[in-house]
């Protein structure tokens, strides 16, 4: 049994025919669409809260997220400026602890979160909740 070979002079003498040199060309500069601008911003922002209590609260320009566990009151601040074109007056954030979920003998967590409510300057909204 032998898993090495020899190769056979026909084999040793087939060659690639040789291409025709191509000429490189510089690949075009496209300009970047809105929402691909936005994507450092979309690792902050994780999505919108919707609840009886967040829709309330929205009458008085006040808007709430859930925002990933690291980022601080500053970067909240900056994402939602970008992502929705509005001037935030402050921000003010809140921890929510991961809860215990028990599926038989399987033992895991939820996900650690963090919600941000954003305050906007008079006048200024935010079409989350248009339509409903």
């Amino acid at each position: 049994m032998a898993f090495f070979t020899q190769k056979t002079e026909d084999e040793t003498k087939k060659v690639a025919p040789k291409k025709a040199a191509s000429k490189k060309v510089a690949p075009k500069k496209v300009a970047l669409p809105v929402s691909s601008k936005n994507s450092a911003y979309a690792d902050i922002l994780l999505r919108p809260m919707v609840t009886e209590k967040v829709h309330a609260i929205s009458t008085s320009g006040q808007y709430a997220f859930f925002t990933n566990y690291d980022v601080n009151k500053f970067e909240i601040k900056k994402a939602v400026e970008q992502i929705y074109g509005v001037h935030v007056k402050s921000v003010s954030t809140s921890r929510v602890k991961p809860k215990k979920r028990v599926r038989g003998k399987d033992v895991g967590y939820t996900r650690r979160l963090k919600k941000a409510i954003v305050s906007l300057r008079k006048g200024e909204t935010i079409a989350l909740f248009e339509g409903v």
